[in-house]
């Protein structure tokens, strides 16, 4: 099977001009050798800068630790897309699911106009639906079992961050942005996957595979952008939209710009239900499928 072009998710989980000085910019080669300075626009057309420079690390963390516990964030949906653009070309992959702790996922993706369909439950139920193949059980399915865990990798980039005053779904919402350089990502990519003793790209990617794609990165800049929401239940804030832009250097050709952008929303809903796995098992149409290959 052919790998999937959402493998890229996984590292961010992890976001165009506007003449305000206080947001970030980034100068690239243009395909003739000359720069090219491309700036940000705000989170949303709704957005107010509070301050240029806030120290988010202990509100994003305490974010964390609400949508980590699974007594407090017990079930949610979400949705989201990846955007690839090269000059005036778009491609765009769409993503929409449910995730009902402890360990069970289902998304529906589109991708290069083709449907997929996901389902996990721990590491033992692991099965993708392509029209071509319907269901399969694959060895190695990038949706993790913690989805925010490796947030935690994020968390160092948002010492020295932008607030911003604005909306999600209609209701009042903080978003932190921080402009993160390709060194200090990879740096800070390393200390998480050594102190977690993990792989960030998971079983997705072999050893060639993980190193091409974090020496694209190398040359990368990343624009990351989180919203919060106050949960009135718990006074505490949750993580309900992320946002990742990133700025991919083509030789000869300018750049590419790679946007990831999922909402998270309406928490613990009593209407979330999954299939069990036993469901999907009597269509399996083989025993076992290694994504990639």
């Amino acid at each position: 099977m052919k790998r999937l072009g959402f493998l890229m998710l996984v590292l961010i989980i992890m976001l165009t001009g506007c003449s305000e000085p206080s947001l970030p910019t980034s100068t690239i080669q243009t395909a003739i050798g000359t720069e090219k300075t491309i700036s940000f626009a705000p989170p949303s057309s709704k957005a107010t800068l509070v301050s240029p420079h806030v120290d988010a690390r202990k509100t994003i963390e305490s974010a964390l630790s609400v949508m980590e516990d699974e007594t407090l964030t017990k079930s949610f949906w979400y949705t989201g897309y990846i955007r690839n653009t090269i000059h005036k070309r778009k491609t765009t992959s769409m993503f929409s699911g449910t995730y009902l702790r402890p360990t069970r996922t289902a998304m529906d993706a589109r991708m290069a106009a083709i449907p997929y369909r996901f389902y996990r439950d721990g590491e033992a139920f692991r099965y993708i639906w392509t029209p071509e193949t319907d269901w399969l059980t694959v060895k190695s399915l990038p949706v993790p079992v913690h989805p925010f865990s490796s947030f935690t990798a994020l968390l160092p980039f948002f010492n020295d961050a932008e607030q911003w005053d604005d909306e999600v779904l209609g209701l009042s919402a903080r978003a932190y942005r921080t402009y993160v350089q390709a060194d200090a990502f990879l740096s800070a990519w390393e200390t998480y996957r050594t102190a977690h003793e993990t792989k960030p790209l998971g079983d997705a990617f072999n050893p060639n595979d993980e190193a091409n794609v974090l020496k694209l990165l190398s040359t990368s800049d990343i624009l990351l952008t989180l919203w919060l929401q106050d949960d009135a239940t718990l006074h505490q804030p949750r993580i309900v939209q992320l946002e990742a832009v990133l700025l991919l250097p083509i030789p000869a050709a300018g750049y590419s710009m790679q946007e990831v952008f999922f909402r998270f929303f309406q928490f613990n809903d009593p209407s979330i239900r999954l299939k069990p796995p036993s469901d999907i098992e009597r269509y399996l149409k083989d025993d076992d499928e290694t994504m990639g290959h």
